[in-house]
């Protein structure tokens, strides 16, 4: 099984290879969600490891929460691939998963804008509770006491989520590729077919 994740939620943006069991990875930092150069960079990728895209089974895509455009795009990407290479597998995974962990209960937190924020609680990689909006007054509660807190979004909310959670949020984190290989792997029900972005509340400008 030759498998392609992609994740495009966040400006940093990463690719994983996964070839019975054994992943390998490539980040693209600051490459911006709008450039249409990441596919000749992923095409490259697979091309320094001997393969096509019509040589890969499956694509995964992380649906964010994050940047409408790279989500989108990652999405189109991934769909393109697999119509011209004959393999009509794709599946989504929520970016957030990236931050889960074995034997963890971890909350990751994100800035929906308009004054709310999302939340989903993972209980090593499981989803405990689902995508929730929640206010600022309302995001301590929204935690469970040994919940570590974890966010894609510091730069914008890191402040306030030491504010609130203390020495449990545990800092920036970015989703990456290799890790939703590998949350996919330890939960494969996570994996959607047909996938579509993460749509949490009407979508803003990035």
């Amino acid at each position: 099984m030759k498998t392609l994740v992609v994740e495009r939620s966040t400006e940093t943006q990463s690719v994983a290879l996964v070839v019975d069991g054994a992943t390998t990875a490539r980040t693209f930092p600051a490459l911006g969600v709008r450039t249409a150069s990441w596919c000749v960079k992923v095409r490259d990728f697979l091309s320094e490891h001997g393969l096509a895209f019509k040589d890969l089974d499956r694509f995964v895509v992380g649906t964010g929460p994050g940047s409408f455009a790279g989500v989108r795009a990652a999405i189109a990407f991934a769909q393109g691939c697999a119509l011209g290479a004959g393999k009509p597998y794709v599946f989504g995974i929520p970016s957030a998963f990236a931050f889960a962990r074995a034997g963890v209960r971890t909350a990751v937190v994100g800035d929906a804008r308009r004054g709310q924020y999302w939340v989903i609680i993972f209980n090593g990689f499981a989803v405990e509770i689902d995508f929730t909006l929640v206010s600022k007054e309302d995001l301590f509660e929204s935690v469970p006491e040994d919940g570590r807190v974890a966010s894609p979004d510091d730069a914008r909310i890191g402040e306030l989520l030491t504010s609130v959670f203390g020495e449990r949020y545990v800092g920036a984190g970015t989703p990456l590729a290799e890790r939703l290989a590998e949350a996919a792997v330890a939960n494969p029900a996570a994996l959607k077919a047909e996938p579509l972005p993460t749509y949490l509340s009407p979508a803003v400008r990035d």
